[in-house]
């Protein structure tokens, strides 16, 4: 009976966890609707945003109690919750193994005043205990540990270097000991590095194959990008649009920072009831969950104000189970490549492939490629080595409010092994609009892509991104590795 009992709890991942479709898990997804996220970490210590290492024993939550913190979420009547295990600042709060990369020394609540805790394994068994879903957050964006630097400054990273500590981290973090995950938030990534500084393209296989039914969210992805639900991050201004039928969320503060502050004492100063359940009346027929984050104090609990802002929600909500289940969706980049160049026959076609999140606030966020005014242009993106399985290209148009010059509305998709010789796989017409468009044509094989471009409204073309790969195969390349 122990030994039946003993395997009722082991994580799933060791069993080898059945993949459900994406469609499946977006629906399940949608459907827990209020969300809580917990920012806790050194910046809970040591206000501040990006900033070099501070010593670690500052980590000292005396009163450390995730039970309360799960307590307080399921009186509000929320379903899941997103834990910061590594947020810019770069400390963990689990008792990680990896060598940071730069010669630095480890940076973990194991170098902290409370070496012998693991926030991670207390958070997520506190909060199953509630019947909520424990997900998590981690930050690619590193500054500790030299991944990246200042807020301003455009990053370059060196894969190579940095790839054994993030892949190892996210191994430690999904690989069993924490067992099932719902969904795994990045950050610090589209918009600072973007997905090629860091490839994308083996994140996200890595989750996959780790947790094949974990959800891969992109905190800084307001569009449905290579994401599985698209989150909005309200403090920046970016809400769910009116009649959205993306699987998505959407992030707000419950006080007046992501971390503590003495807001979260000041019941005066939180989200009020009437707000929160605006947001979620509201949210709810867009299929876009509501994530209220609730940051502990430095004792390691949530104020008092929180927890009885949290209660009294809790009195009011309850979920609309009337709702229509989650439209099909459009498909996505399940299998996307990194490229390694891209060539255009005008400007700097580099622009396209960079991963930026290429969002509408205009050049800090906004890398486009532009073409000079005469069509046909071709823009040619190369992949680094042959693969199979080709069969679908994503293209972002330029994302600032109602400016669709450059919108591609007419384009031809060719193929190459060599680079020299290319062949025609498919032609198609865009709607000339902003919305994100994708072609999807038979499976191919091959190392280079080209998009010519026919038409374009203004007679110039403008590419946010473009994303190469396969929506269900999984994309192999040809030679041995």
């Amino acid at each position: 009976m122990r030994f039946i009992f003993f395997l009722l709890f082991l994580p799933a991942v060791l069993f080898g966890q059945q993949k459900t479709t994406l469609l499946q898990l977006q629906r399940e997804h949608v459907d827990l609707r209020f969300g809580m996220f917990v920012h806790f970490n050194i910046n809970t210590y040591y206000p501040g945003w990006g900033n070099d290492r501070v010593d670690p024993k500052m980590f000292n939550p005396t009163a450390l109690d995730c039970k309360q913190w799960a307590k307080a979420a399921k009186s509000a009547g929320i379903k899941y919750a997103i834990l910061t295990t590594k947020h810019h600042d770069g400390f963990a709060l689990w008792p990680s193994k990896q060598t940071p990369p730069n010669s630095m020394p480890p940076y973990t609540i194991a170098q902290s005043s409370v070496p012998n805790r693991d926030v991670v394994q207390e958070y997520v068994d506190a909060f199953r205990s509630e019947g909520i879903l424990p997900g998590l957050y981690f930050s690619m964006w590193d500054v500790a540990n030299g991944i990246g630097g200042p807020f301003l400054q455009t990053d370059t990273i060196d894969w190579n270097k940095v790839k054994p500590y993030i892949l190892g981290q996210i191994k430690e973090l999904l690989g069993g000991k924490y067992g099932q995950i719902p969904v795994f938030v990045v950050d610090g990534y589209m918009w600072k590095m973007g997905h090629r500084q860091i490839p994308y393209q083996e994140i996200r296989s890595l989750v996959k194959s780790l947790q094949p039914n974990c959800l891969f969210i992109d905190h800084n992805g307001g569009i449905p990008w290579e994401v599985d639900v698209v989150y909005f991050e309200e403090p920046l201004g970016i809400q769910a649009p009116d009649r959205n039928t993306f699987a998505a969320c959407q992030g707000q503060t419950i006080s007046n920072g992501w971390f503590w502050d003495e807001s979260c004492a000041d019941s005066s100063k939180l989200k009020s009831v009437k707000d929160i359940m605006s947001h979620l009346n509201r949210l709810e027929p867009l299929y876009t969950n509501f994530i209220i984050n609730c940051p502990p104090n430095r004792a390691g609990l949530l104020d008092k104000a929180i927890v009885d802002r949290l209660a009294a929600v809790g009195k009011l909500w309850k979920p609309n189970l009337k709702r229509k289940p989650l439209p099909i969706q459009q498909p996505i980049m399940e299998h996307p490549v990194t490229p390694v160049s891209a060539t255009a026959t005008s400007c700097n076609a580099m622009f396209a492939i960079d991963g930026m999140n290429d969002w509408k606030k205009g050049p800090r966020y906004q890398t486009l490629w532009q073409s000079d005014c005469i069509l046909p242009q071709s823009i040619t993106i190369d992949l680094g080595t042959e693969y199979k399985n080709i069969d679908m290209l994503m293209y972002l148009p330029r994302k600032d409010s109602a400016n669709t010059t450059g919108c591609i509305t007419t384009y031809t998709i060719y193929v190459s092994n060599n680079g020299k010789s290319f062949r025609r796989v498919f032609k198609g017409k865009w709607a000339a609009d902003q919305t994100i468009k994708r072609a999807q044509f038979a499976p191919q094989t091959a190392r280079y892509i080209q998009l010519e471009v026919i038409d374009a409204i203004g007679g110039q073309a403008v590419i946010g991104e473009l994303t190469i790969g396969s929506n269900k195969n999984e994309v192999k390349t040809t030679k041995s590795i």
